[in-house]
């Protein structure tokens, strides 16, 4: 049994959110409470938490020669005794990179469990129980450029804290401090061009960050905005650069004007251009409001932000 996605083959799972599945029922149960892949799937960029499963694979199961890349895995189980692989289960040569595992729970690999010849680089392991990774008796992983929490052996491998912004409320964006920021390695197997949100993964001669983010130019809102309610903006980008701006405009151009500082998207006119103080040294400019507009429900508004000479990411706005 199968609590979310079950594949085979050349299946691609992308940019999806995969949550609250259960596999654990019936006599016998199953595996995989989120995503079940063999053959030469592919995983990534996904939001995957609070699936749960009774034998392997809490939220994700893979096997053969699938890669699991840029997803972001956390909150997930498996219930029973000796179950294996809270966030992944990972068997024969599948292969990991780029993920952000965090907060799965196992009775053995409560992040990852290697039980093959898997490739595990680029990929933060951190905060799982009753262990990070553990791996089959028959398992050989080779476990690179990885930060895992107690540490694990193997080049490029650290034990620091990612300094996540929120994950309690599951925020795994990092800030320039982190200690995964750069800490990557660019030759990693199917290291993807762009990370969990789109954004460029890295440049020609520059190191990758480890985990689903990468520090990048970006801006975007948490919260259910509606009036009344109080919303989270955050802007990311180099640190102390100047200037700072968040403009809105009235809707969304068909295609972006290209320009000096990157992709433009919004239609004029532009009706909110506010300024802010350079960014923080970590790189992180935390806006909180409360949302008085008047607006109905359903209205839209899109941002961007402009960090010194680049432009953030597309954000949308939808008020409930």
């Amino acid at each position: 049994m199968i609590g979310g996605v079950g594949c085979s083959g050349a299946a691609k799972v992308h940019a999806n959110i995969i949550y609250a599945n259960d596999a654990s029922l019936g006599l016998w149960g199953g595996d995989a409470g989120g995503i079940y892949c063999t053959g030469s799937s592919e995983v990534s960029a996904n939001l995957i938490f609070d699936n749960e499963a009774r034998n392997d694979g809490g939220g994700v199961y893979c096997s053969d020669s699938t890669i699991v890349q840029n997803n972001i895995i956390y909150g997930n189980s498996v219930n029973t005794i000796d179950g294996v692989g809270g966030g992944i289960y990972a068997r024969d040569s599948a292969i990991l990179t780029n993920n952000t595992v965090f907060g799965n729970s196992a009775d053995w690999g409560g992040g990852i469990y290697c039980a093959g010849t898997n490739l595990v680089t680029n990929t933060i392991v951190w905060n799982n129980t009753d262990d990070e990774i553990g791996i089959s008796a028959s398992g050989s992983p080779v476990i690179t450029y990885c930060d895992v929490k107690g540490g694990i052996s193997g080049a490029g491998n650290i034990d620091a804290d990612p300094l996540f912004l929120d994950p309690t409320n599951g925020d795994f964006h990092i800030p320039f401090d982190s200690p995964c920021r750069s800490a990557g390695d660019r030759n990693a197997p199917n290291l993807p061009d762009t990370d969990f949100d789109g954004d460029p993964r890295t440049g020609l001669f520059a190191f990758p960050d480890i985990g689903a983010d990468e520090f990048h130019t970006h801006f975007y809102v948490n919260g259910t905005v509606s009036n009344g309610s109080r919303v989270t903006g955050v802007i990311i980008g180099w640190p102390k650069t100047n200037p700072v701006m968040l403009i809105s405009g009235s809707s969304v151009l068909p295609s972006p004007n290209v320009t000096l500082f990157g992709d433009f998207w919004l239609m004029p006119p532009w009706d909110h251009r506010v300024h802010f103080n350079p960014m923080p040294d970590n790189g992180v400019r935390i806006i909180d409001r409360v949302v008085s507009t008047g607006l109905a429900p359903g209205t839209q508004i899109p941002f961007q932000a402009l960090v010194g000479t680049e432009l953030s990411n597309l954000w949308v706005v939808e008020f409930e």
